[in-house]
C-alpha cells in the first residue's frame, strides 16, 4: 500500500484509482464519499466510470480490488478500493510519456487568455436559448451569462482543448466551435450559482452521455418553469459535489434539472464536451489524492526557453522547441525527490498554483506533441497579430495543420 496514505479508505469513503494499482506509491486516485455518489448516480459504479472517463478521456471497466470486475448495476462497498481498468493497451508508464509538459501548460496559463470583453454575440443567444436561468426561476435582474470555459482563457486555449480529446464526448458541442464566446461555452445562471461552479461545489452533467443514461440519475426535484420546458431527450442537471447540505437549503436542490424556452435550437445547448471536462476537474478538486506526486511545482519563468519565437515552419525550429521541451522534462525527471520530499508542495498546493482545467491537461493520456507544437506556433500568431481580435479569421487553417 502507499506509503504516505492509510491501508483503506476513511470510513463512508471509497477510493477510485484512476491510472494504476493500490500499491503504487505515486497513485493518483479519489477519495470519495459513499454517499455522496448515492445521491449523484442510482448506479454508483456506472458513476465511477463515468468520473474516470470524464478526467481521462479513456473507456475501461471498475475492478473491485484486487482483481473483481463490476456490472455498471453493482452496488459499492463502503471502504471499498476500486480501480479503473482501461480498455486501450497501455501501460502506466506510457500515459506517463504522453502527459502533457507542466512548463508549457504553466506558459500558457499565463499567456494564453483574452483581454477582450464579453460580447453581446454571446450573451444575446444564450438568453434567447435559456429562459433567463437554467436551474430556477428568477428575475431577470438576478441571472448572469457565464462561461463553462472562462472568457479569459481566450480562444487558442479552448481550441487547443478541444484538439487533445478530439473524441471525448463524442466532440458534442465542439465540433465546429471556434470561439471562446461561443453559445454553447456558456448558460445562464441566477448570480449565486457562478461562485459555487467556480469553487468547484458543483458540476453540470448532461445525459445520455458516453457513460450515463438520462435514468441513471435520480428525479429532478418539482420546481416552477413558467414559460420555460424541460426537454425530452436530454437532462442538464446541477449536482453537488460537495457534502455541506447549507448548499441545498440555501441555494437549490441537488439534481436540480435546466429548463429551456421552447422552440431554442437543440444544436446550440450548452456543450457536453465542455461540460464534463469540467464536472472532472471539480472532481479532482472535490476527490482528488496524488496530484502533488504527479505534478511537480512551477520552475521560474527565468527557467524557460530564450530561443526565436517568431513565425515559423521550418523544420529545424520545430526540433529545437521540441528539444527544449523534452529538456525541461529531463531536467525534472532529474530531480525525482524534489515533490516528494517538499513538505509544502501538497495536494491542495496543486490547485493554489494551477486552475484545475489546466491540471486535468496536465494528466492528459492525450498529449500530442505534434498537437502542442502547431499550438506553439498558433499561439505566436495570435501574439504578433496583437490578441484575439484579429486572430484566427480561418479557424479551419489552423485545424487542418493539426
Amino acid at each position: 500500500m502507499m506509503s504516505s496514505s492509510p491501508d483503506s479508505p476513511p470510513p463512508g469513503h471509497v477510493w477510485l484509482f484512476l491510472e494504476s494499482s493500490p500499491d503504487d506509491p505515486d497513485a493518483l486516485f479519489l477519495e470519495i464519499p459513499l454517499e455522496r455518489i448515492q445521491k449523484l448516480c442510482l448506479k454508483p459504479c456506472k458513476y465511477l466510470r463515468f468520473l474516470a472517463y470524464a478526467i481521462l478521456a479513456l473507456d475501461g471497466a471498475i475492478v473491485h480490488s484486487p482483481s473483481t470486475l463490476l456490472a455498471d448495476d453493482a452496488p459499492l462497498e463502503d471502504r471499498g478500493i476500486y480501480i479503473f481498468h482501461y480498455s486501450m493497451e497501455i501501460t502506466a508508464q506510457d500515459l506517463a510519456k504522453r502527459r502533457a509538459d507542466v512548463e508549457v501548460v504553466w506558459q500558457r496559463i499565463r499567456d494564453g487568455g483574452s483581454e477582450s470583453s464579453c460580447l453581446n454575440s454571446f450573451a444575446d443567444p444564450i438568453m434567447a436559448r435559456d429562459a433567463v436561468s437554467l436551474f430556477n426561476s428568477t428575475s431577470k435582474l438576478f441571472t448572469q451569462v457565464m462561461h463553462i470555459v472562462a472568457h479569459a482563457r481566450g480562444t487558442p486555449w479552448l481550441l487547443h482543448l478541444i484538439a487533445m480529446r478530439r473524441d471525448f464526448e463524442d466532440g458534442e458541442g465542439v465540433q465546429d466551435l471556434s470561439d471562446i464566446d461561443d453559445p454553447r461555452n456558456g448558460f445562464c445562471g441566477e448570480v449565486r450559482l457562478h461562485p459555487l461552479l467556480d469553487q468547484n461545489i458543483c458540476g453540470v452533467l448532461k445525459t445520455p452521455n458516453h457513460i450515463l443514461d438520462m435514468n441513471d440519475v435520480p428525479p429532478a426535484p418539482s420546481r416552477s418553469l413558467n414559460s420555460a420546458s424541460y426537454p425530452s431527450d436530454v437532462r442538464y442537471t446541477l449536482q453537488y459535489l460537495d457534502d455541506d447540505p447549507a448548499f441545498e437549503t440555501d441555494y437549490m436542490p441537488n439534481n436540480t434539472d435546466a429548463a429551456f424556452k421552447p422552440y431554442h435550437d437543440p444544436l446550440l445547448r450548452p456543450s457536453a464536451f465542455l461540460l464534463h471536462y469540467r464536472y472532472g476537474a471539480s472532481a479532482l478538486v472535490k476527490w482528488g489524492k496524488g496530484l502533488e506526486r504527479r505534478i511537480p511545482p512551477s520552475r521560474p519563468a527565468k527557467a524557460t526557453s530564450s530561443f526565436d519565437r517568431s513565425v515559423t515552419t521550418d523544420p529545424k525550429v520545430r526540433d529545437e522547441r521540441a528539444k527544449q521541451r523534452n529538456l525541461r522534462k529531463d531536467e525534472r525527471h532529474d530531480k525525482p525527490g524534489v515533490p516528494k520530499d517538499n513538505p509544502s508542495w501538497t495536494n491542495r498546493a496543486v490547485f493554489e498554483v494551477y486552475d484545475p482545467l489546466d491540471v486535468v491537461k496536465m494528466i492528459s493520456p492525450w498529449y500530442d506533441p505534434d498537437i502542442d507544437e502547431t499550438f506553439d506556433l498558433d499561439t505566436e500568431e495570435y501574439s504578433q497579430r496583437g490578441g484575439p481580435r484579429d486572430s484566427f479569421a480561418d479557424i479551419e487553417e489552423w485545424r487542418n495543420t493539426l
